[in-house]
């Protein structure tokens, strides 16, 4: 196997274990799915180190060490993505792979993720609405919960605030439905002003990466287990700061 082999094959498991990453995925996930897809490809020994910012790998091919390190600069929680790579490395394991027939699987669930973008507005604005049900609203709150909510995400894709400043992003999360809501019931004078804003961000609120802190912090990953626990505590902080930041100003 020749060098230019080696490092595709080595860039694919840094692209699969950022994906995975990036997707909210819990360390030992991707660092087991990395070792997996490394022994359905080829021979040799590897050694997987991940944190929620980062995935470094090295590996070892005919005596020759090969690493390399790979950023993870964004963060989001997407089962649906992690739930296709899971598949498949699993059929990788099965039935074994190519490399180039990775990169295309790789690409496809990327490509697929991508085009969902209006679904996923629309789906964060329902469970706003949800909430606001829960929370004991009526068809008032359900709306302007889903309006706050769908706007936050509208704001974030277009200004892709989230990728850059997670705590501006969650900053917004709690001001924007703080405003909307203070201006409707200011306007019309109905409405629980405090239902829409609690429906509205307990969407954003990192609940599954609090669960994945826990998971890692009990699977021995402390590392990122404190960084996962600390990111939940600065979110729902900066919602907090958002919101209450409106409601001393309106």
């Amino acid at each position: 196997m020749n060098d230019k082999k080696i490092n595709k094959i080595l860039t694919l498991l840094l692209k699969t274990g950022q994906m995975l990453l990036e997707s909210g995925a819990e360390t030992y996930r991707a660092e087991e799915t990395v070792v997996y897809l490394f022994n359905s490809i080829t021979f040799g020994k590897i050694d997987v180190f991940a944190i929620p910012t980062a995935i470094n790998i090295d590996i070892v091919i005919n005596d020759i060490h090969y690493s390399g390190i790979k950023s993870v600069r964004r963060r989001d929680i997407n089962l649906e993505v992690i739930e296709k790579i899971n598949t498949f490395s699993r059929y990788a394991v099965k039935n074994g792979i190519d490399v180039d027939a990775a990169f295309e699987a790789l690409a496809l669930i990327e490509s697929e993720k991508k085009g969902k973008t209006l679904f996923m507005i629309f789906s964060f604005g329902m469970a706003a609405g949800f909430f606001s049900l829960m929370l004991g609203g009526g068809i008032v709150e359900f709306i302007i919960a889903f309006i706050s909510c769908s706007v936050v995400q509208f704001v974030s894709k277009i200004t892709k605030i989230s990728e850059r400043i997670v705590f501006f992003y969650a900053v917004s999360g709690g001001a924007i439905p703080a405003i909307l809501a203070k201006v409707f019931f200011n306007i019309f004078h109905f409405g629980n002003v405090n239902i829409i804003v609690i429906a509205s961000m307990l969407p954003l609120f990192p609940g599954i990466s609090t669960v994945n802190a826990i998971r890692d912090a009990v699977w021995g990953d402390l590392v990122s287990g404190v960084a996962r626990l600390l990111y939940a505590a600065v979110t729902a902080v900066a919602l907090a700061i958002g919101a209450a930041t409106v409601f001393a100003v309106l």
